[in-house]
């Protein structure tokens, strides 16, 4: 272990803090090192349950660090009853399980405000030896509400840093990589010179280039597009190309697969979310509250009054986005929208949807290695054979994968990369993008652009960043100001309501902690007092961490 990754092992294993977190930027090796916590809390007796926002991350942990490994939601959903129900049998059996348990949260980044919430209660509830929180603030954020595991280091936990590059093997990279992770998108774009080639249409550009390499290097080269309109232009570019040169072959099977799309519980509260033509899945229980059944349902239309209409092939119905619980905490919809898909043998795909019980891991790659009348063939990333029926539901389950998003690319590792991006994609042309996108990289990276001047304003302007309450109220500076136009942060005024009269309300109270800085003061307040059977937090010093900065030291 380098001296960054020692640190922040030494930090996890030795604090008697039972939440610590370590900030690693990108490619400073935090898989080797929870591997070396793993396997050193092993032999001292605990037990190591690694978490994760998605199966293939999960994948990934158990892989890279040999960590047994499940995803937040389903830890949450078996467990987040236990916070209030103590009085059972089952609380019990809970405790037991997790007694003397690290659980480590990867990519906690990507964690929301909510999930961060349940996991404290648990981790409280049920006695878990320490929650280890591992990840980039930089990178990108959840999909969710809040910002967690920035607001947590912003408020002072136990932490430590690892900015020791180990990834890039180049000076160009690692100084590509470094002003990245501090924010200079545009400067970064000037240390790649000549590597950033600007093209009419970017995304076909980059399929071509990818298609001129050799079978050797096209599989050391990823190709990673900042949306997906992006990647679905670059994905059909580089099949249609494949079938042209013969590398793709045999007969196609003509597929409809389902694409999901990416909305939160609370945007599926409004009617504006729905769309005619997209398809509606109501999981197990349906919604009640809306007397929807489980099943599968075409969106027909969305009407000026905010009801969406919907068929299952038998009946319409009517129904009321507005009337879903604003408290649900399952997802029990989700919308996708229907696409046409052939595969030949020898088409690279990714599954979008998860079975467990064949080891189909959401987000992870496949190869077709056959097609014929009985169905399709294929071969997963673990070298397993298993063949798909017609009617399968995995079959309308995939997409090609010959390129991947940023969200897809965050923890991967590649030795080559082609990445797009294009000004006018101004949500998805931010610091955060970027920072995933020319930091998965090891040796060679070509970025493709539609305008490389407007590209590097656009990215310098535009962090990514979300926002917190604690922010908006001012209670905490999580990201500081950005750019030389930014300006201080003033106190939130939400202006005149219609109705309400918001003049003489008293002022927000100043109940809660001081912050690190000590830019609020709050009076002393008596500490609430821990059952005895749980661990406490405590301040205890610890040794000085060897921390090394961001800077361009190379």
């Amino acid at each position: 272990l380098n001296p960054g990754q020692l640190a922040a092992a030494t930090m996890i294993l030795s604090s008697a803090d039972r939440t610590v977190s370590v900030q690693g930027a990108a490619g400073t090796g935090k898989s080797t090192m929870l591997q070396a916590v793993a396997r050193v809390a092993e032999e001292e007796g605990a037990r190591i349950t690694g978490l994760a926002f998605q199966n293939k991350m999960v994948a990934d942990l158990a892989e890279g660090a040999g960590i047994k490994a499940q995803t937040i939601a389903s830890f949450v959903l078996a467990n987040e009853r236990f916070v209030t129900e103590r009085d059972t049998l089952g609380y019990e059996a809970a405790r037991e399980k997790l007694a003397g348990t690290m659980l480590l949260v990867d990519e906690t980044s990507m964690v929301s405000s909510n999930e961060m919430l349940k996991l404290h209660q648990i981790t409280a509830a049920l006695g878990v030896d320490k929650l280890v929180l591992v990840g980039d603030r930089q990178q990108l954020s959840s999909i969710d509400a809040g910002k967690a595991f920035a607001m947590i280091q912003a408020g002072g936990g136990t932490m430590a840093r690892m900015d020791q590059n180990i990834r890039q093997r180049t000076d160009q990279l690692r100084t590509v990589a470094a002003l990245a992770n501090i924010g200079k998108a545009g400067a970064a774009l000037k240390v790649l010179g000549d590597r950033v080639v600007e093209a009419g249409e970017p995304a076909a550009a980059a399929a071509d280039m990818w298609l001129e390499l050799s079978p050797g290097e096209r599989e050391a080269t990823a190709v990673f597009a900042s949306g997906r309109d992006a990647r679905a232009v670059i994905n059909q570019r580089i099949q249609d190309g494949l079938i042209a040169e013969g590398s793709v072959k045999g007969q196609a099977i003509h597929l409809t697969v389902f694409e999901r799309v990416n909305t939160t519980r609370e945007e599926l509260r409004y009617a504006s979310t729905y769309r005619q033509g997209q398809t509606l899945e109501v999981g197990r229980g349906g919604a009640q509250d809306v007397g929807i059944k489980a099943g599968r349902y075409d969106v027909l239309k969305v009407h000026a009054n905010g009801k969406v209409e919907l068929s299952d092939g038998r009946r319409r119905i009517r129904f009321d986005p507005q009337k879903l619980s604003p408290t649900e905490q399952r997802d029990r919809l989700q919308l996708s929208e229907k696409k046409d898909l052939q595969l030949r043998e020898g088409d690279r795909i990714r599954w979008t949807a998860n079975d467990k019980q064949r080891g189909l891991h959401n987000a992870a790659l496949a190869r077709v290695v056959g097609v014929d009348a009985d169905g399709v063939k294929v071969e997963t990333a673990d070298k397993v054979l298993l063949t798909l029926s017609l009617g399968d539901p995995m079959l309308s389950r995939l997409d090609l994968a010959y390129s991947l998003n940023m969200h897809m690319a965050q923890g991967i590792t590649t030795d080559k990369a082609i990445t797009v991006m294009s000004s006018h994609e101004r949500n998805l042309s931010n610091q955060r993008l970027f920072n995933v996108g020319v930091t998965r990289v090891r040796d060679e990276l070509t970025m493709v652009v539609d305008d490389k001047e407007k590209l590097a304003r656009q990215l310098d302007m535009n962090p990514g960043n979300k926002t917190s309450s604690l922010e908006t109220l001012g209670r905490l500076d999580i990201d500081g100001r950005k750019g030389p136009g930014a300006q201080p942060r003033e106190k939130f005024d939400p202006g005149p309501i219609d109705g309400v009269n918001l003049s003489d309300l008293a002022p927000v109270p100043s109940d809660l902690p001081p912050l690190p800085d000590g830019a609020a003061s709050a009076p002393a307040a008596k500490a609430p007092q821990a059952p005895p059977d749980l661990k406490p937090d405590r301040g205890d010093p610890l040794p000085p961490l060897p921390e090394r900065s961001l800077g361009l030291d190379l």
